[in-house]
């Protein structure tokens, strides 16, 4: 039982010293940490199946850049790619459906305020 605690205590200095371990900072720290990171990442748009293909991690990365103001005409285009990629037999419906049946609607309830009417009207097409 000491090896475990003291291998713990280790590893505990470790975190705190690598700064992985921000005890300190606030949840509004820890939100605009996650959304700076987000809003800046690249949507995957030349994987058409797998885990870290458009239709799955898209609306993340969509929600990012809304929540960082960025609405450009790019960020709709390719949010239309999303919403396509996300269509399909590989999740509609399938075992896997929630890994971008729960993404897409969560975008489309946060944000569908401020979509364009193209993009509300892709969301009810697919």
């Amino acid at each position: 039982m000491k090896t475990l605690s003291a291998t713990f205590r280790i590893f505990a200095v470790f975190l705190s010293a690598s700064g992985i371990v921000h005890s300190q900072s606030t949840y509004e720290e820890r939100h605009d940490a996650y959304y700076d990171d987000i809003s800046t990442r690249g949507i995957n748009l030349t994987q058409t199946y797998g885990p870290h293909r458009a239709g799955r991690t898209g609306f993340w990365t969509t929600q990012g850049k809304l929540q960082r103001g960025n609405e450009s005409a790019g960020v709709w285009s390719q949010f239309n790619y999303v919403i396509d990629n996300a269509d399909g037999a590989q999740d509609a419906g399938g075992a896997n459906g929630g890994f971008s049946g729960w993404p897409g609607m969560d975008t489309y309830v946060r944000w569908q305020h401020r979509f364009p009417q193209s993009i509300k009207d892709r969301y009810f097409t697919e």
